[in-house]
């Protein structure tokens, strides 16, 4: 979720969207709970979860063929 709070600040950064125009959240979250070992790491869990980035006055041409 580093990654949704990061891409946020990035757009908002380079002044592509005002920063209350703009906002992140994650939703169906899913922690599946698995250990082991990966190499030189512990593997505890995984979560899967969907971001959604919720901007206000978008303004979106369709591109006509």
């Amino acid at each position: 979720m580093k990654k949704m709070g990061a891409l946020r600040s990035f757009l908002v950064g380079c002044h592509m969207f005002h920063h209350e125009k703009i906002d992140v959240w994650a939703e169906n979250l899913s922690l599946q709970m698995r250990g082991g070992m990966e190499g030189n790491r512990v593997f505890l869990h995984r979560m899967t979860y969907r971001a959604v980035f919720s901007i206000e006055h978008y303004e979106y041409q369709k591109k006509l063929d």
